[in-house]
């Protein structure tokens, strides 16, 4: 995960620090015409209630796309000291949220200061008007509540129905209960 390094050409617009939120959203303050293609990254979150999974929505008019038009597929792997390799598939085509970690027992964000999670997203065509939207995974590793050190080997998520409009809106949430601490920052570039 790239936390501090700008040589990718990438411009940061916020750091947000959640503590005992909801959600982490961010609008059209950050999200302009200026930038087609936006990263997130993640740095040591935790959540308020073990065993949860996070999740994406998108959305124009700074409000989140809450319907069944979002599809997603995730592929990841772990270890821990008592099984050398655990993996969780996820998809789903239908679905009012993008997940990106799974709702697997094995996978979940938990409480412990050691299950710590980190992710670099990427999201792409964002401004256009006939393009589909969504994210790839580009990196990201984390102890998950079942003790397991796991990371991707593919992650995305996109919307399938909204094509026609420009997107200025992003939020992550947990399945259950809130986002304890940790950092979030967006970057603006342009491919």
């Amino acid at each position: 995960v790239h936390l501090n390094d700008d040589s990718f050409g990438r411009t940061l617009l916020v750091t947000t620090t959640a503590s005992d939120v909801a959600s982490v959203d961010f609008n059209s303050t950050y999200i302009t015409d200026t930038y087609n293609t936006y990263d997130v990254v993640f740095t040591n979150i935790h959540s308020a209630s073990d065993n949860v999974a996070l999740r994406c929505r998108m959305g124009d008019s700074d409000s989140a796309i809450t319907t069944s038009s979002y599809s997603y597929i995730g592929q990841m792997r772990g270890t821990k000291g008592m099984d050398s390799t655990e993996t969780a598939n996820y998809a789903d085509n239908e679905e009012t949220y993008m997940a990106v970690t799974p709702n697997d027992s094995d996978m979940y964000l938990g409480t412990a200061s050691t299950e710590n999670f980190n992710c670099h997203l990427r999201f792409f065509n964002f401004r256009e008007t006939d393009l589909a939207k969504g994210f790839e995974v580009l990196s990201g590793a984390y102890r998950t509540s079942d003790s397991y050190w796991s990371s991707w080997y593919q992650g995305i998520g996109f919307d399938h129905d909204n094509f026609g409009n420009k997107r200025n809106f992003i939020t992550f949430f947990l399945s259950s209960g809130n986002i304890a601490s940790g950092t979030v920052k967006l970057y603006g570039l342009n491919l």
